[in-house]
């Protein structure tokens, strides 16, 4: 393969991963926006919210999931673009190495990105235990809904970095 091709398909490359990037990035903005509340939200309004909360919250793991999948798969196909490739010439290894540190920046956007939404849904939760604690400390009952996202913060899915704490078990 000569070295044209191969810059080719490295920008290619580039290119599919970046557009993976913004179309995860565009989902994490859409559900960030259908969990906005209303800053003058009646109960009925927090109650619905609730709902959808709760239902986000098992998507959480698989979103996870999908960043962890397509990170390894780009990994797994340098890696064996490498191989191919070392003992060949030094200019296609320059290109693989601007790759990997393509990569490598990509991985951090993606953490960078899950980050920011875990921790903005970590306010929500983190609302509606106030929301609940209030009602309760005024003699008024909560809901079912309202009782199932009062429990999403002792769940450690938020955090990201209490979650991988949890299964390192410590």
């Amino acid at each position: 393969m000569d070295l044209t091709r191969l810059r080719n398909q490295v920008k290619n490359a580039e290119s599919q991963w970046n557009m993976k990037y913004i179309a995860f990035d565009k989902r994490l903005r859409e559900i960030e926006q259908e969990l906005s509340l209303p800053p003058y939200a009646r109960l009925s309004d927090v109650i619905q919210w609730c709902e959808k909360l709760i239902a986000y919250e098992r998507k959480i793991e698989l979103m996870r999931q999908s960043t962890m999948t397509l990170s390894n798969e780009a990994w797994g196909k340098l890696e064996q673009n490498i191989y191919d490739y070392q003992s060949k010439d030094n200019r296609a290894i320059s290109v693989m190495s601007e790759f990997v540190i393509f990569l490598v920046n990509l991985d951090k956007k993606y953490s960078q990105r899950l980050e920011v939404f875990l921790n903005f849904l970590d306010n929500c939760v983190r609302y509606v235990r106030g929301y609940a604690e209030d009602l309760e400390k005024n003699g008024l009952s909560i809901n079912s809904t309202l009782q199932k996202a009062r429990q999403l913060g002792s769940m450690h899915w938020i955090n990201g970095k209490s979650y991988q704490l949890k299964l390192e078990g410590q």
